[in-house]
C-alpha cells in the first residue's frame, strides 16, 4: 500500500512538474507590449489614426506592402502590369486564406476595391479613391480601370483586404488573413492576439513613466512607440530606432480674415525660432522625408531669428491653437509655440480636444491655428494636402497654379518628370506660407534582453511598427 502511495505521489509530482513546465513554456511564448496608442476601431479599413493602424495592419494581407526599408513590394499580388496609363492588371496568389479557411480570392479582392471608392459606403477615404472608374475580373486577372492616369496608385493598394461580410462594419474584428487569432480585447485596456504558439499582448499605457517602470520591473517586455526624453540606463534593456515617414506642422486657417494675409502669416512664422523645437525635444530630431523633393526646398532656417519682433509688427494680440489631447508630442510643440509667440506679444490659447472632436474641427476648418500631422506614402498623392479641394488641405490654401501642378504630378507616370513638377509645386507652397513644418523626433522601441524584434526602419501611412509582428519572439 505504501509502495502504491509512494508511486502515486511520485506520479502526481511528475505530472505537476510537467504541467508547470508547460505553463512556464506557455508564458515564455507571450510577449507583453506597452503601447502608447489604442484601438478606435475593430476594422482596420475604418482606421483614421496611427494607433489602430499600428495594431491591426500586421494581421491582414494587402495587395502591396512595405519591406524593411519602407519600399513598396507586392503582397497578395503575384504579378502585375500597367497595360495602359489607365489600365492596371494583376493576379493574386492562390495560397492565402482567412482563419476560417476561406481563400482570399478574386471576388473578395474586387469587393474590397469597389468598397474603397463607393462614396455611399462607410469607408472614410472613399473620396480619395474617386480616381478609380471600375474593377472587374477578366481571363483570370483583376483589372483596375482609372478615370485618368494616376501615378500614386500602388500606394493606395496597401490597405488590408478583409472578408466581404466585414466591409464597413465595426462590430467585430475581421478574420485575419495572416494566421492571427484575436484572443481578447478590452476598450482602452488591452488587446491580445495569437499566432501558432506565440501570444502578443498589448497594454494600452498612455503614461510614459508607468510604461518605463513596468519595463524595468519586467512586467512588460517591450515599449513600442515610446517618445523619449531621457534614455533608459539599464544593462538588461535594449532599444532600436525607427522613423515615421511623418510630417508634423503648425498650420494656419487661411480662410479666416485675420490670417488670410500672406504678410501677417509670414510675420507670425518669423516669430518662431525652429531651434527652440530641437532644444525642447531633448533628443535627436530629424527633418521628415519628402518623396521626390530635395530637402533644400524646405529649409527651416529662414524662420530662425536673432531678435524677437516688436509687438505691433504682426498686428495680433491673440491666437488659438488646436491640438488633440492624446498626443504628448503635440502638447510639447504647443508649449514651445506659446513661448515663441509670446516674444512677439501674441498670446496663444491652447485648445486641447480628444481625437475625434479635434479631427472634426480640423476638417471643418473650425480653428485659427492647429498642429497637425500626416504620414507619407512612398509616392504621396499631393492632391489630398495641397489642392484647393484636397481632403487634408486644412489650411484652405487656394491657388490656381498650385492646383494645376498637383494635377500634372498625379497624371505624370515618369518619376523623373514628376520630380521637376513637384519642385515647382513646393517652391510655390513655400512662397504662400500656409504652414510651418516641425522637426520630428526619432522614435524608439525599448525591449528586454532575450526578446527578438523586427521592425521596419521607415513607416508609411498604411504600414506599422508591428509590420513584422509574426517574426517577434523570445529566446
Amino acid at each position: 500500500m505504501k509502495r502504491i502511495l509512494f508511486l502515486l505521489l511520485v506520479g502526481i509530482n511528475l505530472f505537476s512538474g510537467s504541467c508547470s513546465k508547460k505553463v512556464s513554456h506557455s508564458r515564455s511564448k507571450t510577449i507583453k507590449i506597452a503601447f502608447m496608442g489604442y484601438l478606435l476601431h475593430k476594422n482596420p479599413q475604418l482606421s483614421t489614426d496611427i494607433g489602430t493602424t499600428a495594431l491591426l495592419y500586421p494581421l491582414y494581407h494587402s495587395l502591396f506592402g512595405y519591406d524593411e526599408k519602407g519600399e513598396l513590394i507586392p503582397d497578395l499580388i503575384s504579378e502585375y502590369k500597367w497595360e495602359t496609363p489607365t489600365t492596371f492588371k494583376f493576379k493574386i496568389k492562390k495560397s492565402v486564406f482567412f482563419i476560417s479557411g476561406q481563400r482570399v480570392d478574386e471576388k473578395t479582392v474586387i469587393d474590397n476595391l469597389k468598397y474603397f471608392y463607393d462614396k455611399t459606403r462607410n469607408f472614410p477615404y472613399a473620396t480619395e479613391y474617386s480616381f478609380i472608374k471600375d474593377v472587374y475580373k477578366k481571363r483570370g486577372k483583376i483589372i483596375i480601370e482609372l478615370k485618368k492616369p494616376f501615378a500614386p496608385l500602388l500606394s493606395y493598394l496597401t490597405i488590408g483586404i478583409i472578408p466581404t461580410r466585414n466591409l464597413g462594419k465595426d462590430d467585430e474584428f475581421p478574420e485575419s488573413s495572416k494566421g492571427f487569432e484575436i484572443l481578447s480585447y478590452k476598450d482602452e485596456k488591452f488587446f491580445s492576439v495569437k499566432k501558432g504558439k506565440k501570444i502578443y499582448k498589448f497594454y494600452f499605457i498612455r503614461d510614459n513613466l508607468t510604461a518605463l517602470l513596468k519595463l524595468k520591473k519586467g512586467e512588460v517586455d517591450v515599449i513600442a512607440g515610446y517618445k523619449f526624453r531621457k534614455d533608459i540606463s539599464d544593462k538588461d534593456i535594449l532599444h532600436t530606432l525607427y522613423k515615421f515617414n511623418m510630417l508634423y506642422y503648425f498650420v494656419f486657417n487661411t480662410r479666416l480674415e485675420k490670417l488670410s494675409s500672406f504678410k501677417k502669416r509670414s510675420c507670425i512664422l518669423n516669430c518662431i525660432n525652429i531651434n527652440s523645437f530641437y532644444k525642447g525635444l531633448k533628443g535627436k530630431a530629424y527633418h521628415s522625408f519628402y518623396p521626390f523633393v530635395n530637402s533644400k526646398y524646405f529649409r527651416e532656417s529662414e524662420h530662425s531669428i536673432k531678435k524677437p519682433l516688436k509687438k505691433r509688427e504682426c498686428g495680433l494680440k491673440r491666437l488659438s491653437l488646436l491640438i488633440n489631447s492624446e498626443s504628448e508630442l503635440k502638447k510639447l510643440y504647443a508649449i514651445i509655440l506659446k513661448d515663441e509667440l509670446e516674444k512677439c506679444g501674441i498670446n496663444l490659447n491652447i485648445v486641447s480636444l480628444e481625437y475625434l472632436s479635434y479631427l472634426k474641427r480640423l476638417k471643418g476648418r473650425n480653428f485659427e491655428t492647429a498642429i497637425g500631422g500626416y504620414v507619407f506614402d512612398s509616392d504621396l498623392n499631393r492632391k489630398d494636402i495641397w489642392h484647393s479641394k484636397g481632403v487634408m488641405n486644412y489650411s484652405g490654401l487656394k491657388n490656381a497654379e498650385i492646383d494645376k501642378l498637383v494635377e500634372e504630378g498625379i497624371a505624370e507616370t515618369s518619376k523623373k518628370k514628376r520630380i521637376e513638377i513637384y519642385k515647382k509645386l513646393y517652391s510655390l507652397i513655400k512662397e504662400n506660407k500656409p504652414l510651418l513644418f516641425l522637426p520630428t523626433p526619432y522614435f524608439k522601441v525599448y525591449y528586454r534582453k532575450g526578446i527578438k524584434i523586427k521592425i521596419p526602419s521607415l513607416i508609411h501611412s498604411n504600414s506599422s511598427i508591428f509590420t513584422f509582428l509574426e517574426d517577434w519572439g523570445k529566446n
